[in-house]
């Protein structure tokens, strides 16, 4: 919506040619060896609710988009019950 008005304000999206589509973005790279997941609500959905399945399928599913880019990763390792949760549906994904 935000990317929309300020496109609208600029006068770009008059343009006969111009389309607009929805980038899914799950990572963002701030250096050349750390990524980001900008998840909102991650703490809230682990924590909070302790209805953590979204969270687990988004973050292996982010995962596996960066090995496709990169290659498989030989070894994986959880810290935590979450991230063996993780793991544990990345494995399965990959299997599917």
């Amino acid at each position: 919506a935000m990317c929309h008005k300020i496109l609208a304000n600029s006068g770009i999206n008059s343009f006969p040619n111009v389309t607009i589509h929805r980038l899914q973005a799950d990572v963002f790279p701030f250096e050349s060896d750390l990524l980001s997941m900008e998840y909102r609500d991650a703490f809230k959905e682990a924590e909070v609710e302790n209805t953590p399945s979204s969270l687990i399928s988004s973050v292996a599913r982010s995962l596996l988009k960066v090995q496709d880019v990169v290659g498989i990763v030989p070894r994986v390792q959880a810290l935590g019950p979450l991230a063996e949760q993780v793991v544990q549906k990345m494995m399965t994904m990959r299997l599917d």
